[in-house]
């Protein structure tokens, strides 16, 4: 193998000292007042001895990384390819590149919180970009440690971007009581999920307003939804919280004979291409800019250009399609 070259090699071809190459290097020639046809020499000599600069002493020098972590809530979700999921990494990578910075996908378990942030905290990255529930014991470290930490699609924290979610919800109860509705199912996801408890927050709130009964909620991963839309006392209308559930309840009604809208009205959140597809009504949130967003925010804290205490919401709209209609007389 190859010895790597060093600044010393290149020094000792251009007969300069190892400071003058690094000033060079670093692009600090005229910084030290080095002579325009010294530079151009140095710069020749490192190419034709094939010098590579070390990043990672580069790093340590700077005490920068010019990386951003990248966690969600489970590492399994970066190789599922959900819309969901696709949709924030294409915004992340687009802020990446346009900021200059690599990424690091965070993907090991850990056996404690604390272990968990140490990943974050040894130098490796220059803040932390994390998609948790609000009760995450690692979130609640990060946010009071010394790496600026960013929180999207959950507002929880002194730093965070996320969408109205209770307008969300607020709106979806709004679209079928117009439609007639009354009897609703809100299907919700994990109870530490800020975004759901928002939505459902919203919903509930809809419903008291426009004085219909009170929804019924239930998890959406649990199973006691489907029995419920297999009774006799059935909502007419399901709320989900994201559209991955609403593409479960449409398959669902369609294998106990519920035709959508005409038996069962159903919206989900969201409104990728899985809405698309299926036809599916759907809240709408601007996933991608939030995550180019929640980036922005990190590399800014990152670089002192803004406080601490930064929040972000951004609006939502619904997208009426093919599963929601009038309730059937």
């Amino acid at each position: 193998m190859q010895a790597r070259v060093t600044i010393g090699d290149v020094a000792a071809k251009a007969g300069v000292s190892k400071v003058t190459v690094s000033y060079v290097l670093n692009g600090r020639g005229a910084d030290a007042r080095i002579k325009p046809e010294t530079v151009a020499r140095v710069s020749a000599i490192a190419k034709e001895l094939g010098y590579q600069r070390n990043a990672i002493a580069a790093m340590l020098k700077a005490k920068r990384s010019h990386t951003i972590a990248i966690a969600f809530q489970y590492a399994d979700l970066f190789g599922t390819g959900s819309d969901f999921t696709n949709e924030v990494m294409r915004g992340v990578c687009e802020a990446a590149q346009r900021r200059g910075y690599d990424l690091m996908l965070h993907t090991r378990t850990a056996a404690s919180p604390e272990e968990e942030v140490s990943a974050f905290t040894d130098g490796r990255v220059d803040g932390v970009l994390i998609l948790r529930d609000a009760d995450d014991p690692t979130l609640r470290l990060l946010q009071s440690g010394p790496v600026p930490c960013v929180s999207f699609f959950c507002a929880c924290g002194n730093a965070w971007v996320d969408s109205d979610n209770v307008d969300g919800g607020r709106q979806a109860v709004r679209h079928l009581a117009d439609l007639g509705h009354r009897q609703l199912l809100v299907l919700a996801g994990a109870p530490g999920s800020g975004s759901s408890n928002e939505r459902v927050q919203g919903a509930l709130r809809e419903a008291a307003i426009l004085d219909l009964p009170d929804p019924v909620v239930m998890l959406g991963a649990e199973k006691g939804w489907k029995e419920l839309l297999a009774s006799s006392s059935r909502p007419t209308a399901v709320v989900a919280w994201s559209d991955d559930v609403a593409a479960d309840v449409l398959t669902y009604a369609a294998e106990i004979g519920l035709r959508c809208p005409e038996d069962l009205s159903v919206i989900g959140f969201d409104s990728l291409t899985v809405a698309e597809r299926l036809g599916l009504t759907s809240i709408a949130q601007p996933v991608r800019a939030i995550a180019r967003a929640g980036f922005d925010l990190l590399v800014d804290m990152v670089d002192g250009k803004c406080p601490p205490g930064q929040t972000r919401r951004y609006p939502v709209v619904l997208h009426p399609r093919a599963t929601t209609g009038p309730q059937s007389t």
